[in-house]
């Protein structure tokens, strides 16, 4: 008997310990959850705080446009969450929205500010449809539509006969060797471009074509060696030959039509 009463004791004993474990383990789990639902409401607090809110927006590089000119952008992310803030979508809405802009990167500094770096296109050349003139960039993409006083302003070279429509902002302008125009008149001295009022893209193949004020045409051809061609014109001019066309498509052998 007293046999079996220690078998017992010891039964109980370890029924005890297993039970007593059990409930630490509980008690763990349940003070595990209560730090966890803590955490994540101190977090989420935190979160939704004035702390993270977009307080200050910077832009640089811009030359173009003015800070005012992006205070639509400034008052749809003033106040948001810098988290919620999501860099492709304001770099693509600043791109899609501002023509003159090549590319757009954000920066997050936290806990709040944003500093988006544009990079603005430059003007290259102007071309026409009708009376209507519009200025491209190097990668003959249209940035702005110009009236009288602006052609002025840029001094590019216009170039003729190019399109049969009037194009959007934005459109890139795919013609061949118009591009080439805006790179030979930007190779010219000052007293070479002050000759020239406009290009004119020629035939099947556009072939390059200069027009002075008084105009007399000068002959380019394609876009290769430009410098060469633009040296032998210079020497043809300082003879003070009187001419209605010089062709120096090949410019080993010139020609004068006066």
């Amino acid at each position: 008997m007293a046999r079996k009463s220690k078998e017992n004791e010891k039964i109980l004993r370890r029924r005890r310990k297993i039970g007593l474990r059990k409930f630490w383990q509980v008690l763990k789990a349940i003070f595990a959850l209560l730090f966890l639902a803590g955490a994540i409401y101190g977090l989420n607090y935190f979160y939704n705080s004035d702390y993270f809110k977009v307080k200050e927006i910077i832009f640089e590089g811009n030359s173009h446009y003015s800070y005012e000119s992006f205070n639509d952008i400034s008052k749809k992310y003033l106040g948001k969450n810098i988290f919620e803030v999501k860099k492709k979508s304001l770099e693509d809405s600043l791109i899609i929205n501002f023509y003159w802009l090549k590319s757009v990167d954000l920066k997050k500094v936290f806990p709040d500010k944003l500093i988006i770096r544009v990079y603005e296109r430059k003007p290259f050349i102007i071309i026409n449809y009708s009376k209507s003139f519009y200025l491209l960039d190097e990668e003959g993409v249209i940035i702005e539509k110009l009236d009288g006083e602006d052609m002025d302003n840029y001094n590019k070279i216009i170039v003729k006969n190019v399109l049969n429509y009037n194009p959007d902002l934005g459109d890139k302008i795919a013609k061949k060797n118009l591009l080439s125009c805006g790179y030979i008149y930007k190779s010219m001295d000052f007293e070479t471009k002050q000759l020239f009022k406009e290009a004119i893209l020629e035939g099947s193949l556009g072939e390059i074509a200069f027009i002075t004020s008084e105009s007399k045409k000068v002959i380019f051809g394609n876009s290769e060696d430009i410098v060469q061609k633009i040296t032998v014109l210079k020497e043809i001019l300082k003879d003070g030959i009187n001419y209605i066309i010089i062709d120096i498509s090949n410019y080993n052998n010139p020609v004068i039509v006066n």
